[in-house]
């Protein structure tokens, strides 16, 4: 019987340190290489540019402004509206694949305190655009 209860209680140990491992969530840490894209992988990605932009502290009017500014040189743009954020100055984040039209994003706003910001996550959208006060 003491046999059977030894071998019960190791089995148990067993389950729970092997169950405890496999439960251990793990992360990998995010990376700060950039990536380039070149090829037709450029070019589809250059086509698929989509500049979504916040009023992050510019206002409605300075917003509205940026919109045409950036629809008149042929860059697909849409308002996300007002952001819980803001900021002194503009930021743009951007997908790796999309560094190429950020940069012409950013240098379209030549008034603007703009910093370009290449996005550690993964999502919906291609570049963001956080209009802020300067």
């Amino acid at each position: 019987m003491i046999v059977v209860c030894v071998i019960l209680l190791v089995f148990g140990l067993l389950l729970y340190k092997s169950a405890r491992v496999a439960l251990t969530p793990r992360v990998n840490p995010p990376t700060t290489q950039n990536t380039v894209v070149s090829g037709a992988k450029a070019d589809e990605a250059a086509s698929n540019a989509v500049v979504q932009v916040y009023d992050s502290g510019a206002g409605t009017q300075v917003l509205n402004q940026t919109l045409s500014l950036l629809g008149n040189n042929k860059i697909n743009a849409q308002s996300l509206s007002t952001s819980e954020f803001q900021y002194d100055r503009t930021y743009i984040w951007y997908q790796p694949a999309y560094l190429d039209e950020a940069q012409q994003v950013a240098s379209l706003l030549k008034d603007r305190d703009v910093a370009l910001r290449p996005s550690q996550i993964t999502g919906s959208f291609t570049i963001l655009v956080y209009l802020g006060k300067k």
